[in-house]
């Protein structure tokens, strides 16, 4: 069954102004953002939307509740790859892909206002 996986960037439009801005996570302040450079490195695209069942062990120690995550706490429950294995039954997925993944979020934790959402 298929699992998706999407990276998506939330902003807020500032009514003053009309400036896209993020809210910084630690500081909870606003960060005003060029768009621009919130495009994501070719080599990180295709994780926006992903899919497949390994995902679930990605966020199998989350509150169920939850289907969208920033990346930075993401990364705080990052299983290891001796996880993910236990969980999967194939070799579409390998720790390649895993650590692909894990600098993928690591490069979208540096800029605010990005969040992975996920299907269930």
């Amino acid at each position: 069954m298929g699992f998706d996986m999407t990276i998506k960037l939330h902003f807020d439009i500032c009514s003053s102004t009309g400036k896209p801005y993020v809210w910084r996570r630690h500081t909870l302040t606003k960060q005003y953002i060029d768009i621009n450079t919130y495009t994501i490195p070719e080599r990180f695209r295709k994780w926006c939307q992903a899919r497949g069942s390994h995902f679930h062990a990605y966020i199998a120690s989350f509150d169920t509740t939850n289907d969208t995550m920033d990346p930075e706490s993401f990364l705080h429950f990052f299983p290891s790859w001796t996880t993910v294995q236990s969980f999967i039954d194939n070799s579409i997925w390998t720790e390649d892909d895993h650590n692909e993944f894990k600098a993928a979020l690591e490069y979208l934790a540096d800029k605010p206002g990005y969040m992975l959402a996920w299907s269930y």
